[in-house]
C-alpha cells in the first residue's frame, strides 16, 4: 500500500514538474513584466510553419534597439534574454538561434518582447504569419525568403526599411509608413503597389513580380530603382515606365520588361542604367553625362550616341541591330578610359564586317568583345 502511495505521489510530482516546465517562459515573462504584460509591454509574434522544411525546425533572429528584449521560442523552453544594441551605430552578425525538438511539432509561434526593439532580421526560417502591430518602435524589418501571404505594417509608423523579398505577398498597405526610405518586395505576386504616400523613398526593388503598372510620380527622392525580371520569371511585364519626376535617380535596372521606349532625359544623375531584354529601338542618353555603366543589350538599337558620356567605362550593347557604320561612329564617340573599359558588341550585324575598325576603340583603352567571352570575368 505504501509503495502504491509513493508511486502516486511521484507521478503527481512529475506531472506537476512537466506542467511547470511547459509554463516556464510565461512565468518568467510575468516575473519581468507583470500579469498584464500583453497590455502594457510592446511585443511581436512570428508563427513558423516548417512542415515542408525536411529538417529539424529552427529559428534565428537578429535584433537591435536599446535595453533588453525577451524571446519566447514557443516550445516551453526557457526564454532568452537579449541585450539590444543600436545597429545603426554598432553592426555585427550576432544572432539568437534556437533548434526545436521533433516533439515540438512543426508549427511554433515565437514571441519577442521589449520596450525599444527597432531592428528585426529573420530571413529564411519559414515564417507564415507575423504580428507587428504591438511594437510601434520598429524601424527596420528584414524578413525575406519566408512564406508570408499577408503583412500588416500599418501600426509601424517609424518604419524606414522593409525587405519582404521572396515571400507570397500580393498586397501591402504602406500608406501609413511615411518615413519609409528603403523597400524591397521582389519575387512576390504584386501586380501593382501604391507608393503615393511614400515620398521619402530612396530605394525601391520590386523585380520579379507580375507588375502591370508602377506609378512613381510622387517618389521624387528615389535614387535607386530595380524592377528587372530574372529570365522568364513572369509573363506579365511593364509596357511603360514614367521616370519624369525621378530626377534623383542614380541607378536604374529595368531589365526584361516589355518596354519599347525609355525616356531618361529627366534623370541626369544616372550612373548605371540596365535596360537589356526589351524592345527599345532608340535610346537617347545625351543628358545622362554621369553614366559609368550602360547595359542596353538585347534590344533593337540601330544607333547609339555616347559622345556625352565621358565617365563611361562599362558598355554592353550586344545583340542589337548596329551595322558596321553605326559601330565605327560609336567607336569614335567613346571616351578615353584610364583603366581598361569593357565593350561588348557581339551579336550585331556589323560585328564581323571587314570594315569594322576596332583599333579606334582599343587605342582609347577599351577591350572590345566581338564574340562572347569564353572565360570568367572578375
Amino acid at each position: 500500500m505504501k509503495k502504491i502511495l509513493l508511486l502516486t505521489v511521484t507521478l503527481s510530482l512529475l506531472s506537476g514538474c512537466q506542467k511547470t516546465n511547459f509554463n516556464l517562459p510565461e512565468s518568467q515573462i510575468i516575473e519581468l513584466f507583470g500579469e498584464n504584460w500583453r497590455e502594457t509591454v510592446p511585443y511581436m509574434t512570428f508563427t513558423k510553419n516548417d512542415v515542408q522544411s525536411g529538417h529539424l525546425p529552427w529559428a534565428s533572429f537578429q535584433l537591435g534597439g536599446s535595453g533588453t528584449a525577451i524571446i519566447d521560442w514557443g516550445d516551453g523552453t526557457p526564454v532568452k534574454r537579449v541585450n539590444l544594441v543600436d545597429r545603426s551605430v554598432v553592426f555585427n552578425n550576432d544572432c539568437e538561434n534556437h533548434e526545436y525538438s521533433q516533439k515540438a511539432g512543426y508549427r511554433n509561434t515565437v514571441t519577442i518582447i521589449g520596450y525599444n526593439i527597432t531592428y528585426v532580421f529573420c530571413p529564411s526560417i519559414h515564417i507564415q504569419e507575423m504580428d507587428l502591430t504591438k511594437n510601434p518602435s520598429l524601424k527596420e524589418l528584414y524578413c525575406h525568403h519566408n512564406i508570408l501571404q499577408n503583412l500588416d505594417v500599418s501600426a509601424n509608423l517609424l518604419l524606414t526599411s522593409l525587405d519582404v523579398e521572396d515571400n507570397r505577398l500580393s498586397a501591402l498597405d504602406l500608406s501609413n509608413n511615411l518615413d519609409l526610405n528603403h523597400l524591397s518586395i521582389g519575387w512576390n505576386d504584386f501586380t501593382t503597389i501604391d507608393l503615393s504616400n511614400n515620398i521619402a523613398l530612396t530605394g525601391l526593388f520590386c523585380g520579379n513580380n507580375p507588375l502591370t503598372t508602377l506609378d512613381l510620380g510622387k517618389n521624387i527622392a528615389l535614387s535607386e530603382l530595380g524592377i528587372g525580371n530574372h529570365n522568364e520569371f513572369t509573363k506579365t511585364k511593364l509596357k511603360t515606365l514614367d521616370l519624369s519626376n525621378n530626377s534623383e535617380l542614380t541607378h536604374l535596372n529595368c531589365t526584361n520588361q516589355n518596354l519599347s521606349e525609355l525616356d531618361v532625359s529627366n534623370n541626369p544623375k544616372l550612373e548605371s542604367l540596365g535596360c537589356s531584354l526589351n524592345q527599345i529601338a532608340e535610346l537617347d542618353i545625351a543628358d545622362n553625362t554621369e553614366l559609368v555603366s550602360l547595359d542596353c543589350s538585347h534590344n533593337k538599337l540601330t544607333a547609339l550616341d555616347v559622345s556625352n558620356q565621358q565617365a563611361l567605362k562599362y558598355l554592353y550593347c550586344q545583340y542589337n541591330q548596329l551595322n558596321v557604320s553605326a559601330l565605327n561612329i560609336f567607336f569614335k564617340d567613346l571616351p578615353n578610359v584610364a583603366g581598361p573599359g569593357l565593350l561588348y558588341i557581339f551579336g550585331n550585324p556589323g560585328t564581323n564586317n571587314e570594315g569594322l575598325i576596332q583599333s579606334i576603340a582599343t587605342e582609347k583603352g577599351w577591350i572590345v568583345f566581338v564574340s562572347p567571352p569564353t572565360f570568367p570575368l572578375c
